[in-house]
């Protein structure tokens, strides 16, 4: 599966590069502050706070390719599950990627807006299993565990330049496997 989304990034990267000089402004890279918060099935919740990448490719008038890394900060409650220990709790211990297609609903000189579906990824370390007697702990796990599901994305970009723009994105995670997730990024995008 890694072998196969390095193939599709490097192959949007080469077309990218390879096709920029008749194709202008056809590719996009942008980093972006995030805000990830979500319920869990088995109960609880859990915020994260942290930074991602991305890199867009035009693959037609209005239709494009994204791709997007994360990191994250988590902390959660309202289950045993998250009640990791402080050397546990390091300060990227959630990360993300998500690869998907978006497409222009509204394209203005300043404003463009768009729809996007993708997979996403989310991996974290959470408690797998305490056994306890009486009041001390005997045994104690942790692991860590994905989340596979689909992400619904509405991203904002006005255009400062020709080249940089200003992006917001709001994002629904569906909750497919463990996590119902809310995604709200704001940051910077350049065009080439």
């Amino acid at each position: 599966m890694k072998k196969l989304i390095c193939s599709i990034i490097l192959s949007l990267v080469i077309v990218g590069f390879s096709t920029a000089q008749e194709n202008r402004l056809k590719n996009l890279v942008y980093i972006q502050y995030a805000n990830l918060s979500g319920e869990v099935s088995f109960g609880g919740h859990f915020n994260g706070n942290g930074y991602s990448l991305g890199y867009s490719r035009y693959i037609g008038d209005r239709i494009y390719g994204d791709f997007n890394i994360g990191a994250y900060h988590f902390a959660g409650e309202g289950s045993w599950v998250f009640e990791l220990k402080e050397e546990e709790k390091t300060y990227w211990n959630m990360n993300q990627w998500s690869l998907g297609v978006g497409y222009d609903l509204v394209r203005e000189q300043k404003l463009t807006v768009s729809g996007e579906l993708a997979f996403l990824k989310l991996s974290n370390v959470l408690v797998d299993e305490i056994r306890t007697s009486g009041d001390e702990i005997t045994f104690r796990s942790t692991r860590k565990i994905d989340d596979k599901t689909l992400l619904a994305n509405i991203k904002g970009r006005y255009h400062l330049s020709d080249n940089w723009m200003a992006m917001a994105t709001l994002g629904y995670g569906f909750g497919i496997q463990r996590y119902k997730s809310t995604h709200l990024r704001l940051g910077i995008g350049y065009n080439f």
